[in-house]
């Protein structure tokens, strides 16, 4: 219980000194009294590891000195169903898993839709000079993700790989300069550009399906999983183990009792935020 004992303390204190900071006639008037003036606090030397031993621990503070825990502490009563992961929860870790695992399929046989990733090569001018950033070869666009100027990614779509083509478009007003190839400066801003573009190749992103093959493929040899059942459970108890744990400090956090705050623990907070 050391650790879940440390990590309540720790928890418990910097809930009280955000709480008392704020407590009083008005919040700049508490804080001011409880914290005093930035001056006082040497926040422009701060580092973050300020105040803290090689494994991370307040030096010198004891968290049982300024916290008392509950009489039931190593016996915390707590309900399997209460930290048990739902299927909702399983779901979203393999939504996830698997969404950073999207593969790109190529697509033929059909001009460009929206949400196809197109690449593409593109050269653009404003008044017939070439500028800085406005040329690309091999560029994947995401057609609909409205990731380039207003009215580019619409001018693709409705054509077929190989196609080369003009797309017009007009910078917005707040545009930065840009430069042209001797380094004088381009206004691009409200400004009028023409891209001359090919489009060489269509895929889709797609999810992988789950399968014991791909989990082999992908996590046999790093983690030891084979199975999508092996992921299932890994998953499962990864979770269980998350909530049990999150369970556990937040009892202990709001059943103990803080006498003070450790001048070092706040002081690093004033500093960590002043910095």
């Amino acid at each position: 219980m050391k650790h879940l004992r440390s990590a309540a303390a720790l928890a418990a204190a910097l809930a009280l000194a955000i709480s008392a900071a704020g407590c009083g006639a008005s919040s700049s008037e508490a804080t001011s009294s409880v914290l005093g003036p930035a001056a006082n606090y040497d926040y422009q030397n701060f580092t973050y590891s300020q105040g803290l031993d090689a494994n991370g621990h307040w030096e010198g503070v004891t968290a049982l000195d300024y916290v008392t825990l509950p009489e039931d502490f190593a016996s915390v009563s707590l309900r399997k169903s209460d930290v048990e992961p739902s299927e909702e929860d399983l779901q979203a870790q393999w939504d996830s898993l698997l969404d950073s695992y999207r593969i790109n399929q190529p697509v033929t046989g059909r001009a460009a839709e929206e949400g196809d990733i197109a690449n593409i090569d593109y050269s653009g001018t404003v008044d017939g000079v070439v500028f800085t950033g406005g040329t690309a070869e091999g560029y994947d666009l995401t057609l609909g993700s409205g990731t380039f100027i207003a009215g580019f990614e619409d001018q693709i779509i409705g054509h077929n790989v190989g196609d080369n083509f003009d797309v017009t478009v007009t910078f917005p007003d707040d545009y930065g300069d840009s430069t042209d190839e001797a380094g004088n400066t381009i206004t691009l801003s409200g400004k009028e550009a023409v891209f001359n573009v090919t489009l060489n190749s269509l895929s889709v992103s797609v999810l992988p399906e789950a399968t014991d093959a791909w989990v082999e493929e992908n996590f046999g040899e790093l983690n030891d999983l084979h199975t999508v059942d092996q992921v299932d459970q890994y998953f499962y108890d990864a979770l269980y183990r998350s909530n049990l744990t999150n369970a556990i400090v937040d009892y202990l956090t709001e059943e103990s009792k803080v006498s003070s705050i450790p001048d070092v623990v706040l002081n690093y907070q004033v500093n960590s935020q002043l910095s």
